[in-house]
C-alpha cells in the first residue's frame, strides 16, 4: 500500500511540474496558476518526503529513498515494480 501511494504521490508530483513548465512557457504565464500549481507539487513531495522519513516504505524501498533524495530522478522509480 505505501509504495503504491508513493508511486501516486510521485506520478501527480511529476504531472504537475509538466504542467508548470508549460505554463511557464506561455507568451503570458498566469502567475496565479503557477503559484497555485507550485504550492500544490510542495505539499506532494513534502508528503513524499515525511514518508520516506517515517520509514513508511518497505526494506526494498531503500532504492526508493536514495532515488528520491538525488532529487527529481524520478523516472528510475516509475521503472521499479
Amino acid at each position: 500500500m505505501s509504495i503504491q501511494r508513493f508511486k501516486s504521490l510521485l506520478f501527480k508530483s511529476t504531472r504537475i511540474q509538466d504542467l508548470i513548465q508549460v505554463e511557464e512557457k506561455t507568451a503570458m504565464p498566469d502567475a496565479l496558476k503557477l503559484l497555485k500549481l507550485k504550492k500544490i507539487r510542495l505539499f506532494l513531495k513534502d508528503k513524499m518526503a515525511s514518508m520516506v522519513r517515517q520509514g513508511l516504505l518497505p526494506d526494498n524501498g531503500m532504492q526508493m529513498k536514495q532515488t528520491y533524495n538525488v532529487g527529481n530522478s524520478y523516472s528510475q522509480l516509475s521503472r521499479q515494480s
